[in-house]
């Protein structure tokens, strides 16, 4: 192994093997990055709740409390504590191996000389990115003599039903050994550790060009600096609906970067050749179906969209960990001949939502009119009140029937060259109505909807402003949702008057 004085953490190391450029400027120019934001710092936040939250699985655990960046003051508190036999659980201990350190989420004695290796994370599925991050960690721990039993992951257990009272924190969560698996990773991170010290030890920065390992498996929050001298192309390949990696080499064969370039007779499907064919001709693209796909609707027409958000640990009785949770919706009603009328309902209160927002919607819809939305999660959220909800599913129930979906009637009667291969309605609504659209929003997407809602359940009794400056912002981003369905409606029927 190569001998360095910069030590890397295990975050760097993740860093350098989706990016080596990525690492360098972690360690020498991280102010190229813009500063965290209030709904990613949120996240950050959550995840360090739910990984104190684990805690409590461990009877007799001590947390190594030193700061995360007292890493040799850390290490100290670590092998002291190792060495108390009463001591059933580490938490945060910090390790270090070949001039990479990391400190583990959990380490839980077994007998006087094994341990298991728990890395808690706030998701409910393991992914690649989880299993290197756990090779990376095994590897330390062994490199630094711990003998490791078993590795494995502590994740959000899906099938946990929240009862209403104390949450048990055995089941909320689920240990997925993949000790087999992390094991013959051994080589791999070794390799990979060895390289990146390589790469920090170098005078200058590595000569990386931007492409898809940018965002993946985390979007580069050095991605703006890394492109700022970049002439973005109008129409890329890569915006081709659903087109697959293999297609995509096969035009960088091709050396064809733009849409319009791609030749005639490259095999696409239906759908990839009618955005070629906008881009080529630069005009949008109506069937002869549109009309009569329009037509099929009766009035009034109640313009619907929910909010949700998903508490990772459940917080109402009934609820598993990441169930959506309804806790606004907005309507714009609209008469045959026009005329608009606004509805819309917000849960203030962190009381469970479920039957205050449901008897609500069931009586803002009315009992007959199409209800059009943007996608299947509507249809999808009703559903699952009727299911929480039983007394009420025949009137939910039939909601669900009214339903009209504009999105499947868009992707499969209407194109426009500037929706740049996206049926999202926030990049249909400008393309389709000038001068509406989402910009200049607080809130610009559902996700943010769903964190500064959690964040303004989370305020407390003395910060009742703050708490409605978010109300607000979330009626205004729903509001929106359902304008924007009008003004859709309305441009599509000119375009086939």
């Amino acid at each position: 192994m190569t001998n360095q004085t910069l030590r890397l953490s295990k975050s760097r190391v993740q860093s350098g093997a989706q990016c080596t450029l990525k690492l360098w400027y972690d360690c020498f120019e991280r102010d190229l990055a813009p500063p965290v934001d209030e709904i990613l710092q949120f996240v950050f936040d959550r995840g360090t709740a739910i990984g104190e939250r684990a805690q409590e699985r461990y009877a007799g655990g001590k947390l190594i409390d030193a700061l995360y960046y007292e890493t040799d003051l850390a290490i100290e508190q670590t092998n002291e504590a190792i060495t108390d036999p009463t001591v059933s659980a580490l938490f945060e201990p910090a390790f270090i191996h070949h001039n990479v350190s990391a400190r583990i989420d959990v380490l839980q004695r077994v007998d006087a000389d094994s341990w298991d290796l728990i890395e808690v994370k706030s998701a409910s599925n393991a992914k690649d990115v989880y299993l290197r991050d756990l090779a990376i960690q095994l590897w330390i721990l062994q490199g630094a003599g711990l003998n490791v039993g078993r590795a494995g992951l502590l994740l959000l257990n899906r099938d946990y039903v929240y009862e209403g009272k104390q949450l048990d924190v055995d089941r909320l969560f689920k240990f997925v050994d993949l000790t087999d698996e992390v094991l013959a990773m051994r080589d791999e991170v070794e390799a990979l550790v060895d390289s990146l010290h390589a790469v920090v030890a170098r005078d200058a920065a590595p000569q990386i060009e931007p492409g898809p390992h940018c965002s993946v498996p985390y979007k580069c929050p050095y991605l703006a600096h890394c492109t700022k001298d970049n002439v973005a192309l109008k129409y890329p390949v890569g915006k081709l609906p659903r087109i697959s990696p293999n297609k995509l080499l096969q035009l960088e064969a091709l050396k064809v970067e733009e849409i319009k370039d791609i030749p005639a007779d490259f095999a696409l499907n239906a759908m990839q050749a009618r955005v070629r064919e906008c881009v080529v001709r630069g005009e949008d693209w109506v069937s002869d179906g549109l009309a009569g796909a329009l037509a099929n609707i009766t009035y009034p027409v109640y313009h619907l969209d929910f909010e949700t958000f998903m508490p990772a640990v459940p917080i109402y009785a009934g609820t598993h960990p990441f169930d959506p949770v309804p806790f606004l919706y907005s309507i714009h009603r609209q008469t045959q001949a026009g005329e608009t009328e606004h509805f819309e309902h917000l849960c203030r209160a962190s009381d469970d939502p479920h039957r205050e927002l449901a008897e609500r919607l069931i009586a803002d819809l009315g009992d007959h009119g199409s209800i059009c939305v943007y996608s299947a999660f509507e249809r999808t959220m009703i559903k699952a009140l009727a299911h929480r909800l039983p007394d009420l599913a025949p009137a939910l129930g039939s909601l669900a029937e009214r339903i009209w979906d504009l999105l499947p009637i868009i992707r499969t009667h209407y194109y426009h060259p500037a929706f740049r291969g996206s049926f999202s309605i926030k990049t249909v609504l400008p393309a389709l109505v000038h001068g509406v659209d989402y910009e200049g929003m607080e809130i610009g997407s559902g996700m943010a909807a769903a964190i500064k809602y959690e964040m303004a359940l989370g305020l407390g009794l003395g910060d009742e402003k703050e708490r409605e400056e978010i109300f607000d912002q979330l009626r205004a981003y729903c509001k929106q949702d359902t304008w924007a369905m009008v003004e859709l409606r309305r441009a599509l029927g000119e375009k086939v008057q």
